[in-house]
């Protein structure tokens, strides 16, 4: 909870985000209830943000590694049917 007095230290994203809230930036402590309110709601946007950015970013690792493992499979898969074909021959 955001209490005392003085200069409140807001991060420049805190800043941009509350104005393109339509939120007014507050500069000073203590917080009045929708100041606090806003801000809580502003942190909490920037987070799920974060949180959602590393999301995509892992399940893009996560697609990329499946998509070399098929490709790496699919190349094992046609050397062993060549192999195959080669046996096949050979035994005829």
């Amino acid at each position: 909870k955001l209490q005392g007095s003085g200069p409140l230290m807001l991060t420049e994203e805190e800043k941009r985000t509350l104005v393109a809230e339509g939120y007014p930036v507050p500069n000073k402590l203590p917080l009045t209830k929708s100041e606090e309110k806003a801000l809580k709601r502003v942190r909490r946007k920037i987070k799920n943000k974060a949180s959602t950015q590393e999301s995509r970013r892992k399940k893009k690792e996560y697609v990329e590694c499946l998509e070399k493992k098929v490709e790496s499979y699919t190349s094992e898969n046609s050397d062993l049917w060549r192999k195959v074909e080669n046996l096949e021959t050979a035994n005829r």
